[in-house]
């Protein structure tokens, strides 16, 4: 026997931030909770999304970038 259970939403929120230093983003706290309540808790989706934000504020980790709820609005899927 196999037991899975989904991340509760500390857990994902933990996981997207180090998932935002890897893609060479700094988000705060607030930007990370708003990014996982709207992709509805879909680690996909979130990575998906943090991914097009590194590309569209050229972010690296040589030089990272901040991710703002400026930037969530603008840009993130409904």
């Amino acid at each position: 026997a196999f037991a899975c259970y989904p991340p509760s939403a500390a857990d994902l929120e933990r996981h997207l931030a180090q998932v935002a230093r890897e893609l060479g983003l700094r988000a705060d706290p607030p930007v990370i909770q708003r990014l996982v309540q709207a992709s509805g808790g879909e680690t996909a989706i979130a990575r998906q999304e943090l991914e097009k934000f590194a590309l569209y504020l050229d972010a690296d980790p040589e030089r990272p970038a901040d991710l703002t709820g400026d930037t969530l609005d603008a840009l993130a899927a409904d």
